[in-house]
C-alpha cells in the first residue's frame, strides 16, 4: 500500500473501502450472487468476492477499523435509497469482516453483534458473519446467554443468527437437549421464514450426526412443518458423515407434502 492510500484510509475509511470494492466489482458475478439470493432481498449487490472482502477488512489499520465500525453502526440501517454505508451485500460482509477482527473484551465484541444484526438481511451475511465470529472457551456461557435472548426474538435473521451459533459452538453432549429443544419450540411458535427453517434444518442436521439417537427421537415426534422436517432429512441425506445404512432409514421416513 502506497504512503498516499495509506493516508487516505486514516482520512476516511469508508470512502476507501467503497474504492476498492469498486475496482474489484465483477457485473457477472453479481448477477450470480443476485440469484442466490432471497427475492426480498433489496441491498445493491456489486459482485465481489469474499476473499477480496476478508482482505479489505485485514488492510485497514486498527484506528481506521474503529471508525468505520462507529460511523457505519450508528443509528442502524435505514430503509429506501437514502441507506448509507453499510448497504451492499459487500459492504454489510465487510463490517461483519472488521467485528470478527476486533481484540476486545467479550462485553464489546457483543454489543458490536448486536448493532450489526439489523444489518443481516440475507444468509449470505448471516453465515458469513458467524464464520468471522471467533469465541474463546471461558466466553461460551456468557455466549449461550445471549444466544438464547436472541432465540426469542422475532426477525428471521435474527433468529437464524442464534441458530448458526448454536451449531457452530454449542453442538455438544451438555447442550445438544437445549438445542434440540430450542428447534421445537421456533416449530411451536410456527415461524415459517425460509431462513429459519433452514437454520432450524441446519442445526439438527449437525446434532444428528454427532448424536443419532438423541436426535432421531426427535424426528420421530416433533412439531417441525413439512418442509422444516424434509429440508433436515435431506441435510442429512446430503452429508458424507452419515452411512449408506442410516440414509435408507432416513429417506423412508419423509413426509409427503400437504396440499
Amino acid at each position: 500500500m502506497t504512503s498516499s492510500n495509506a493516508a487516505e484510509m486514516e482520512k476516511n475509511p469508508i470512502e476507501w473501502i467503497q474504492t476498492r470494492l469498486r475496482e474489484a466489482a465483477d457485473p457477472g458475478y453479481a448477477n450470480f450472487t443476485r440469484r442466490m439470493l432471497p427475492r426480498e432481498v433489496e441491498s445493491p449487490v456489486l459482485g465481489v468476492r469474499v476473499g477480496v472482502l476478508r482482505q479489505i477488512a485485514k488492510d485497514l489499520s486498527e484506528s481506521a477499523r474503529e471508525l468505520t465500525l462507529r460511523t457505519a453502526l450508528k443509528g442502524g440501517p435505514r430503509r429506501g435509497k437514502k441507506q448509507r454505508f453499510p448497504n451492499a451485500l459487500e459492504e454489510r460482509l465487510v463490517v461483519a469482516f472488521l467485528i470478527g477482527r476486533v481484540k476486545a473484551p467479550f462485553d464489546k465484541r457483543i454489543e458490536l453483534v448486536d448493532a450489526f444484526l439489523p444489518y443481516i438481511d440475507s444468509w449470505a451475511v448471516c453465515d458469513e458473519f458467524c464464520s468471522a465470529l471467533k469465541w474463546r472457551d471461558g466466553e461460551k456461557e456468557e455466549l449461550l446467554n445471549y444466544v438464547t435472548l436472541c432465540l426469542a426474538r422475532s426477525e428471521p435473521y435474527v433468529i437464524r443468527f442464534a441458530l448458526v451459533e448454536l451449531l457452530k459452538w454449542f453442538v455438544d453432549k451438555e447442550r445438544v437437549s437445549f438445542i434440540i429443544a430450542s428447534v421445537e419450540e421456533l416449530a411451536r411458535r410456527k415461524i415459517t421464514e425460509r431462513a429459519v427453517q433452514m437454520g432450524c434444518a441446519w442445526t439438527l442436521c449437525e446434532a444428528f450426526i454427532k448424536f443419532p439417537e438423541t436426535t432421531m427421537r426427535y424426528l420421530r415426534k416433533n412439531s417441525l412443518d413439512d418442509f422444516a422436517y424434509n429440508q433436515t432429512l435431506q441435510k442429512i441425506l446430503d452429508s458424507l458423515r452419515v452411512d449408506e445404512e442410516t440414509k435408507e432409514e432416513i429417506r423412508a421416513m419423509k413426509r409427503k407434502r400437504s396440499r
